[in-house]
């Protein structure tokens, strides 16, 4: 049993490689959302196609491959890595979409550098735009015969093209790690940026509508679907606008939805570190089968799934399970680490009296 753990330890230990979670955030409910060393749980903007083009992966840190570095006096060197992007607009989104939820992401940004983070976003929504956490290294000009209080609403920290943050004062000298948080709990929406809140609002509401109507977003395209950024839920987005802006630490955590929401809505987002995990009994030894058994309970939506560490099979009459048999642990742990890497909680107990 002992050897049997420190497998399971050493794997947990090895997936947690690249990105951080202490252990007060893992009982406030936080989960990593980039396992900071592959692409795993995100894809393309469009939802489905692998991410990666335009991106790369190093000592857990995942950077935009840049087309373009800043030259100063408004202008920018394009191509400055020869033949290391052929196009430019490779977003990348997470499988996963999220309702009411806190969200962390550590950010840097070189000289002039814009992005964003999007969240509630759709590929198949108002035109796959969404509401979005600009990031903007204040170094970047306004447009020509642009007032800088007309881009305010596009500096950092803003909600792009609605309300600015004025959150410049907060940012750390250039080249340096900052992080931002999205906090979206029913209508109410909070952005904070190094740990100070620099904006709040409510999607949906009067102002938010009448903001809308000054938007690029005010045509008909982009209401398809339903009302612009006032969807149920959606996927994190990391814009790739050709700088070579970073993240790293990229975290998440449910949050329970305001008091009356629905008994519907409440079960679909359990509070803090809470999960809905089903029991399964007869959990199936060969890595196909168990993958096959994970994908199909991610779908329906439960967070892992609550095993018992003797289950196994009767064997001419007698109970054998992974602890009984050295030969299933391989089984057992790939199990295990199936879960983890899909953020997925697994829950063993023994019914057998193993100690």
């Amino acid at each position: 049993m002992k050897k049997m753990m420190m497998v399971v330890a050493g794997c947990m230990a090895m997936c947690a490689a690249g990105a951080t979670l202490s252990a007060a955030e893992r009982a406030e409910g936080w989960r990593l959302l980039w396992d900071g060393k592959s692409f795993d749980g995100w894809v393309r903007a469009d939802g489905t196609t692998p991410a990666g083009e335009g991106w790369e992966i190093k000592d857990g840190v995942l950077a935009i491959v840049p087309r373009r570095v800043w030259a100063g006096n408004g202008q920018w060197k394009w191509n400055p890595i020869p033949g290391a992007r052929a196009k430019g607009g490779m977003d990348i989104c997470t499988r996963e979409s999220f309702r009411d939820f806190h969200l962390k992401v550590d950010f840097r940004l070189p000289r002039a550098a814009n992005s964003g983070i999007k969240y509630f976003y759709n590929p198949d929504r108002n035109g796959g735009t969404a509401t979005e956490y600009q990031l903007l290294d204040p170094a970047h000009p306004a447009p020509p015969n642009v007032t800088e209080e007309a881009f305010a609403n596009k500096r950092l920290a803003s909600l792009y093209y609605f309300y600015p943050a004025n959150a410049a004062k907060y940012l750390k000298p250039c080249g340096e790690w900052n992080t931002a948080e999205v906090v979206s709990r029913g209508r109410h929406v909070e952005h904070w940026l190094n740990g100070v809140k620099v904006l709040s609002y409510e999607r949906g509401d009067s102002k938010f509508r009448e903001a809308f109507k000054l938007t690029k977003w005010n045509k008909p395209k982009f209401l398809e679907g339903g009302a612009w950024g006032e969807a149920p839920s959606g996927r994190i987005l990391l814009q790739d606008h050709d700088d070579a802006v970073a993240f790293r630490n990229i975290k998440i955590r449910t949050l329970l939805p305001p008091a009356g929401g629905s008994r519907a809505e409440r079960f679909a987002n359990p509070p803090g570190a809470s999960r809905l995990l089903p029991i399964r009994h007869n959990h199936p030894l060969d890595a196909k089968g168990q993958d096959a058994a994970l994908a199909k309970l991610e779908a329906r939506g439960f967070g892992g799934f609550a095993g018992n560490v003797s289950f196994g099979s009767i064997t001419n009459g007698t109970w054998v399970g992974y602890v009984d048999d050295e030969s299933r642990w391989p089984a057992f742990v790939h199990s295990v680490e199936k879960a983890r890497s899909a953020n997925m909680a697994v829950w063993l107990y023994d019914e057998c009296g193993y100690p």
